[in-house]
């Protein structure tokens, strides 16, 4: 099993975490309530959310990002 870490938003004081498989994808780093960006591991105490994203494979870059086209220009909803 991979390694967890924690964090903590900065502004609604949500703790969650995620495993270390995650850890260069931005959207793991987003508060699930508030979607504030937290990159700070968070080493205290408080309990994170019992699963604040359901369990899914990731997402391959072209799922995540949509169709890049001959010409290298990325369509997306996400942009």
């Amino acid at each position: 099993m991979a390694e967890m870490h924690k964090h903590r938003c900065s502004i609604c004081n949500t703790v969650w975490q995620h495993s270390e498989e995650w850890s260069g994808v931005i959207w793991a780093h987003q508060c699930p309530k508030c979607s504030q960006l937290e990159l700070e591991v968070y080493k205290g105490d408080e309990p994170p959310l019992s699963d604040p994203w359901p369990a899914a494979p990731m997402p391959t870059t072209q799922q995540f990002w949509g169709q890049v086209t001959w010409d290298g220009i990325i369509t997306s909803t996400r942009l």
